[in-house]
């Protein structure tokens, strides 16, 4: 990792002023520079005499004052850690020059600068949303979560300086913690502390305890990121003048008091989110609230009352997940859907308790909708409580997307998006309904499992409990999307099944494996995708006698019989023949053995290409 002093030289135009960014500890250079790609490196014991593979690209090069005291002993040990200490929210050092008299760190430049420096200029943002804010929070907490954690042999450490001077962003605004001249390994003792007789460190970020007795501990980091976080939280500096008593005891004053909104951002307060008839500012309250609330507790006083970094991310990424699938956006008033259905109009009505619907919204737009008026009931209310909580949180193309809940008083309505070719159980026998878009139909429905089941990223499975064709609305496009979540059931994802009390669903699509045991999971609705591929393939819907009569058939070995009959289109055997026997495998009687939503998908659209293809080369 070693750079010629002369090739910095080069780059730097001899540290000319033209190249500097910042100053502290030692001068900060911006220049291109030459230097071995670390990706193809290999372990010292087995690397070779040969030349590395090099990259040019921007970095950023420290010059260390050498006339700091224990400025050599600490480059040596910032290059120690950084090299053992490997994460995507810890600066990577690319490379170091000590020869002669100079010490030089070579970093990957990170193209936004600090965090004070985007603290002070965020009002020319418009990237800096509360989103954004918790974002940066969580890079930062997940850096010193990774840096408190020992693995292998590597130890504990402490950055001893964390402050937002030393918070990197990149070009996507992802944080990376920066300078580690005053870190220090942990040594591996019964409480992880070490008593330091030179207190290190900046003022209005330093660990009271540990300023008092020199006893630097994990908590010494996780008080400084509390008061990192209320910078974030207010949006200036720990060091700004107008804290009389510092950032630090202010925070901890307003939050006794509840009034920590006082200290909020004004950009923040003033921040729109837009909602189906109006809009709403400032962030969510329950976001805010957990932020503000781990953020007090790791400036407790005592060392021991401060929360692990661990416990820290966690709280970030509940805030970070009421931010982002708030429910206040989805509030809409009882008057506003009289208004959108006339007062539920006759003429408004589609089917029993749905009403068709216009809504003005804020920007002056009219937005058609499905407005679902719901009587109240013990069971209803729950089935009314559980759709309402799936689909503010899980929000994909192929399910249907809530727009809008009312619940005052009574009054319980759900506002949906308008599907204007509704129930796909309404097409299934249509001859007009042609094989190559009873394919995509059926893609986006597997697409939609697959999202429900896991493909989402909050770490549990979906199971709607209750798939088939009239639980399958299409939009303007004949584009599928799964509806009806008043059954559905969630679970962490790294369990495998769900132990019910009771059984639910229409009786005709159920498993009987989930009928014989109450044992619920994702090959359940599996099963009754299946059931309804084989609909979609008879154009017919299921009964009763559909299943043993297809199972039939396949122990004797004549499946291929079940054949789309069409008189407008060619239908190519091999299409029919890969949708036949992904069918098949859907309705296995053993679980493990049926396919998962992603291999359903992989198979449909094998035999969509086919059919598409065929078409192409002899109908163009």
């Amino acid at each position: 990792m070693r750079i010629r002093e002369d090739d910095i030289l080069t780059a730097t135009k001899k540290f000319s002023e033209g190249h500097i960014v910042s100053g502290g500890f030692g001068s900060v250079y911006i220049a291109e520079l030459e230097h071995v790609d670390k990706a193809y490196c290999l372990p010292t014991e087995t690397e070779n005499a040969r030349e590395l593979p090099k990259k040019r690209n921007i970095v950023a090069i420290k010059r260390i004052d050498d006339t700091e005291e224990m400025a050599e002993q600490g480059f040596y040990a910032e290059i120690e850690l950084l090299t053992s200490c490997k994460h995507s929210n810890i600066i990577p050092l690319v490379g170091f020059c000590d020869e002669g008299d100079e010490l030089i760190l070579i970093y990957e430049y990170a193209s936004s600068g600090s965090l004070n420096y985007q603290l002070q200029k965020m009002s020319n943002n418009h990237n800096d949303t509360w989103a954004q804010r918790l974002k940066i929070c969580l890079g930062v907490a997940k850096g010193l979560s990774f840096l408190h954690t020992t693995k292998g042999d590597r130890k504990e450490v402490v950055h001893r300086d964390i402050k937002s001077a030393n918070i990197l962003l990149d070009g996507n605004f992802e944080a990376k913690i920066g300078d580690f001249g005053l870190s220090t390994f942990l040594s591996v003792s019964k409480d992880y502390t070490r008593y330091s007789t030179t207190i290190a460190g900046t003022p209005g970020y330093m660990d009271p305890q540990y300023g008092k007795d020199g006893k630097l501990k994990k908590e010494s980091d996780v008080y400084s990121f509390g008061v990192v976080m209320f910078e974030i939280l207010s949006g200036t500096v720990a060091y700004d003048r107008k804290y009389n008593v510092g950032l630090a005891l202010e925070a901890k004053e307003h939050f006794e008091n509840k009034k920590i909104k006082e200290m909020l951002d004004s950009k923040i307060k003033e921040e729109i989110t837009r909602t189906l008839v109006s809009s709403i500012k400032g962030p969510n309250q329950e976001s805010l609230d957990i932020f503000t609330k781990i953020a007090y507790k790791c400036l407790a006083e005592e060392q021991s009352e401060r929360p692990t970094m661990e416990v820290v991310v966690q709280e970030l990424e509940n805030a970070l997940l009421f931010q982002e699938n708030r429910k206040d956006i989805f509030q809409i008033s009882f008057e506003d859907v009289l208004l959108a259905t006339d007062n539920f109009f006759d003429d408004r009505l589609i089917s029993v308790g749905i009403y068709e619907g216009n809504v003005l919204q804020a920007d002056g737009t009219i937005t058609r909708v499905v407005a679902k008026r719901i009587t109240m009931g013990n069971e209803v209310d729950d089935a009314v409580d559980t759709e309402f909580k799936v689909l503010m949180k899980y929000r994909h193309e192929n399910v249907i997307a809530l727009l809008g809940y009312c619940a005052e008083g009574e009054e319980r309505v759900a506002v949906y998006e308008y599907m204007p070719y509704g129930g796909f159980n309404m097409y299934v026998h249509k001859e007009s309904l042609t094989w190559g878009k009873r394919l995509e139909i059926c893609i986006d429905i597997a697409s939609g499992l697959d999202f429900l089941h896991g493909g989402s990223k909050t770490g549990e499975v979906v199971i709607h409990r209750d798939i088939k064709s009239s639980n399958i609305l299409l939009d303007a496009d004949m584009k599928a999307k799964i509806a009806d979540f008043g059954l559905c059931v969630r679970h962490p994802i790294d369990k495998q099944m769900v132990l019910l009390d009771h059984i639910a669903g229409t009786e005709a699509y159920r498993d009987p494996e989930y009928e014989r045991t109450c044992q619920l999971s994702k090959e359940c609705d599996i099963y009754s995708f299946g059931i309804l591929l084989f609909e979609i393939l008879l154009r017919g819907l299921a009964g009763q006698y559909l299943v043993p009569f297809i199972k039939r058939l396949h122990k004797e070995g004549k499946l291929d019989e079940l054949v789309f009959e069409s008189t407008k289109e060619v239908v190519v055997p091999q299409s029919l023949t890969i949708f036949r026997r992904i069918a098949i495998q859907c309705l296995h009687e053993k679980r493990e053995e049926r396919p998962t939503a992603r291999e359903v998908i992989i198979q449909l659209k094998k035999a969509f290409e086919i059919q598409v293809s065929f078409h192409l080369f002899f109908y163009n």
